[in-house]
């Protein structure tokens, strides 16, 4: 399965997201990492790489960036999306009104797993 993690910014960059990846890397699962503020092209890029599922990384301090992007990537990518971190831990149905299909509460590694299998 092809798991593609959107972040805002290398600020954002998460060991969070290193961990859930590796977790996935480890059970055979390819992983992609795109940030927003790095890749002018986004969702173009996102599309390319054809994922299926898309998880969006939303903090507190960057809620209304992880609604409006796990928004446009249910509509723009053909996936399953997962709103993983602060955001959705503290604020779930929150985070679910953006379209998400998932808010994963606090650790998200094994729920990512279980999520791609």
């Amino acid at each position: 399965m092809q798991v593609l993690f959107l972040a805002r910014s290398a600020f954002d960059e998460s060991p969070v997201l290193a961990e859930a990846s590796a977790a996935l890397r480890a059970r055979g699962h390819h992983t992609s990492l795109l940030i927003d503020a790095q890749e002018p092209g986004l969702w173009t890029l996102a599309r390319d790489l054809r994922p299926d599922l898309a998880v969006v990384q939303g903090s507190l301090l960057a809620r209304d960036w992880a609604r409006r992007t796990a928004y446009r990537a249910h509509v723009v990518l053909d996936a399953p999306v997962a709103l993983v971190g602060s955001y959705p831990t503290f604020l779930a149905e929150e985070a679910l009104e953006s379209r998400a299909d998932v808010a994963v509460l606090g650790d998200c590694e094994d729920t990512l797993v279980e999520l791609a299998e």
